[in-house]
């Protein structure tokens, strides 16, 4: 027990410092560029790396609590088949798989999601509406690529535990019990319960998507010809 939490503690260790590295080069490498295009954007620099930070966190902080309680659900449903076999139950990752996930999370959402943050916050409004939505036309400038965006990571995020749930019973099945596992296996815990609600999200959130992308369909002549 205390050799696996040893190398948990070093596999968090070393995601750490090889994150340090990786942020530092990258901060590093855009500030040489913003210097090198001139000194008077450097302010703008720092304002759109704080903003990245706040995505980070944010992003870090959200995917961390849902790999977190999605792994408990999981350790719940497994920890029947380890009572019904007789066998102890080890004590399964969590936490450093949840922060793993999390940074990295953090890291893509930050590139992909900072810049349509900061239009959307910082919003401006034409006073100018168009005539299908009667929605102002700032709307679909600033706020609409973010919630668009939103939506997609929603949808991304929540396939990825389909998978990683999925992933996470078969090894732990074809470690720590000889019979494997089979369709019949996944029904008697909550594998089909946490797949069917993820699938659940899913469709809502690309209903979501779907009536704002509608709002392309209909607007986006008027728009493009303003």
């Amino acid at each position: 027990m205390k050799k696996k939490l040893r190398k948990r503690v070093i596999f968090v260790v070393l995601f750490i410092i090889a994150f340090v590295i990786y942020s530092y080069i990258d901060i590093r490498g855009e500030y040489l560029q913003i210097v090198g295009i001139g000194k008077k954007y450097v302010d703008i620099y720092k304002y759109n790396l704080e903003q990245k930070i706040y995505v980070f966190l944010a992003s870090f902080s959200i995917i961390y609590i849902l790999t977190y309680i999605t792994t408990l659900f999981i350790k719940r449903g497994l920890k029947k088949f380890f009572i019904e076999e007789k066998i102890e139950m080890p004590k399964l990752p969590n936490k450093s798989i949840s922060f793993a996930f999390a940074t990295i999370a953090g890291i893509v959402f930050s590139k992909f999601l900072t810049e349509k943050a900061i239009l959307t916050f910082n919003k401006t409004f034409f006073e100018q509406t168009e005539p299908v939505f009667n929605l102002d036309i700032g709307y679909y400038i600033f706020q609409k690529p973010f919630f668009e965006a939103l939506l997609y990571s929603f949808i991304v995020v929540m396939a990825l535990m389909c998978i990683y749930i999925t992933v996470y019973y078969i090894l732990c099945f074809h470690k720590f019990f000889e019979q494997g596992i089979n369709m019949e296996t996944l029904k008697k815990n909550t594998f089909i319960k946490q797949i069917v609600v993820n699938a659940f999200l899913i469709v809502i959130a690309i209903s979501l998507l779907s009536i704002i992308m509608a709002q392309d369909i209909l607007t986006g002549k008027f728009t493009r010809n303003k």
